[in-house]
């Protein structure tokens, strides 16, 4: 259980076995979760921060990626001295009005190993939710706006 760190919350963290491949490849591992957005509602995620912990086989980098885009969001270093921390990654923007998928990958190991060598727990993602407004409601305002500017037009100075 995560402990040792201001709001570690001591139960269901998730283990992995990371293996030794340097950088995020197909044979990464990683851990991946899918948001979805309320309807007329665009999310934009900014930061992300999680207790982790790495044995000395464990991984020692992590990549977040999105479904939007082949480059990471966003990566950090990490300790592997068996020991939870808090980390922070470095603060990012990724804005989506439908389903969004993550993948936290986990990197730099110095083995492969058989056991678990790499934990996360109190997994925060911090966004904003700012409301869009339906194509209709838009079409509403365009047609507004061009009645507005013809009768301007039409009457005479």
């Amino acid at each position: 259980a995560s402990t040792g760190y201001t709001g570690a919350s001591g139960t269901y963290n998730a283990e992995a076995s990371f293996n030794a491949t340097a950088g995020v490849t197909a044979s990464s591992t990683g851990y991946t979760f899918t948001l979805t957005p309320a309807a007329n509602t665009k999310l934009t995620f900014t930061n992300l921060a999680l207790g982790q912990r790495s044995t000395s086989s464990g991984p020692v980098a992590f990549w977040l990626y999105s479904d939007q885009g082949s480059n990471p969001v966003a990566s950090m270093t990490v300790n592997n001295d068996s020991t939870w921390h808090l980390y922070q990654f470095v603060p990012f923007s990724v804005s989506t009005t439908g389903p969004i998928t993550f993948t936290l990958y986990g990197t730099d190991g110095s083995s492969a190993p058989s056991t678990p060598n790499g934990r996360i727990d109190d997994m925060t993602l911090t966004y904003t939710a700012s409301p869009v407004p339906e194509p209709a409601t838009l079409g509403l305002f365009a047609a507004a706006g061009a009645a507005l500017v013809s009768r301007r037009r039409r009457t005479p100075r």
